[in-house]
């Protein structure tokens, strides 16, 4: 999907974009069959089974293969996003030709047609904004008065009104699921804990979160980093534990996300999107994919889940509500944010070489804002 995104849409990219089909569902395959038939809870009956804490349960298995199927479809969608981005290159491609960057150039079958146009616009005074929107319609691909305003802040934006939601798929999804799992692995090993406890109070001295080991014991020398933290939480009622509530925010941040989504018109969807893949997706990343390579599960990562929570939900948010030309008027860090949100990044995303429209004094024209709508020019 990384590979995808950032390559300009070809054949090559189908090719990627199968393999990574095969993959993902091979995946998806194997962890299903494996899962069914190893159904089971965490098991601390066993002298030497795998500590409680270490175990996987029905809460990371589910995770895995939910993971699994979430790649099936965002590689679907990914294919769509590549079939609507050769069509929008088609489309430009063909509303490029033959144009120079100035409406005076451009041709008429009936002469008198095109002096009448030109005269009318030449004494409204909109000639040059006639040039403007159709400059901005070529590079950004739309023109709505939420575009407009953001460009007049930001500068230019390519392809700012290309829309592709393979990523967004994949970030949200992630994003909601990481405080299910968190949330249910807390209840089950809690509730698992509570049943065994007996085990753990035979064979590992459990008495105020102090584990004083029988080293001679595998199981009881893989479970002492574990030990102190379960006799902790089991000592406290599951109702006080803070994390739980933290988790269960961060999966309701992300519900509320796909609400004001569906909310938005469609050109703060846009932002909305970009703002989702661009700032969760990399928080993700870092703060849950690469820890898990280190830690058996999800719910042992404390301080991700709430950074995650408390910090890179909000922040999406906010800046979903915003829209791109809220943002763009923050001093400073707006337009900075704005464009790095919004210019599409990647292999061959430069746009076609258009000359640039310049105003009548020869110089290279900034869009200026007047009081009528995007329509009226």
């Amino acid at each position: 999907l990384f590979a995808a995104s950032f390559i300009r849409p070809s054949e090559l990219t189908r090719a990627i974009l199968y393999a990574g089909a095969f993959s993902s569902c091979l995946a998806f395959g194997f962890l299903s069959g494996t899962h069914i038939r190893q159904w089971s809870g965490v098991d601390c009956s066993g002298r030497y089974q795998f500590d409680c804490t270490g175990a996987a349960n029905y809460a990371s298995r589910i995770h895995a293969v939910f993971s699994s199927f979430v790649f099936c479809v965002c590689i679907v969608v990914a294919e769509a996003d590549r079939l609507y981005l050769i069509q929008r290159r088609c489309e430009s491609e063909e509303l490029r030709k033959g144009y120079t960057g100035s409406l005076r150039d451009a041709e008429s079958t009936v002469q008198e047609d095109k002096e009448k146009i030109m005269q009318e616009l030449t004494s409204s005074g909109l000639a040059d904004d006639v040039d403007q929107a159709i400059d901005v319609v070529l590079n950004a691909g739309a023109l709505t008065q939420t575009l407009r305003t953001a460009i007049l802040r930001v500068g230019m934006l390519e392809q700012a009104g290309c829309q592709t939601l393979s990523m967004a798929v994949l970030t949200w999804s992630s994003w909601v699921v990481i405080g299910v799992v968190s949330v249910s692995s807390h209840v089950q090993l809690r509730e698992y804990w509570d049943r065994r406890k007996e085990y753990c109070l035979v064979y590992m001295r459990y008495e105020d979160g102090d584990c004083r080991h029988h080293l001679q014991d595998a199981y009881c020398h893989d479970g002492r980093q574990h030990c102190p933290l379960v006799a902790r939480k089991t000592a406290t009622p599951l109702a006080a534990e803070p994390d739980l509530y933290i988790a269960a925010l961060s999966s309701l941040a992300a519900v509320v996300w796909l609400a004001m989504y569906c909310c938005l018109p469609w050109d703060k969807r846009i932002f909305a999107v970009r703002s989702l893949a661009r700032v969760m997706g990399p928080a993700l990343l870092a703060l849950i994919v690469v820890p898990l390579m280190q830690v058996p599960q999800v719910y042992m990562l404390l301080w991700s889940v709430r950074i995650l929570a408390l910090v890179v939900a909000p922040a999406v948010l906010a800046l979903t509500a915003a829209g791109p030309a809220r943002t763009a008027a923050i001093p400073w860090l707006g337009p900075r944010l704005v464009r790095g949100l919004m210019v599409r990044v990647g292999l061959g995303s430069r746009r076609a070489s258009v000359p640039p429209a310049s105003g009548r004094d020869g110089g290279q024209r900034r869009p200026v804002e007047r009081g009528g709508s995007s329509e009226e020019a």
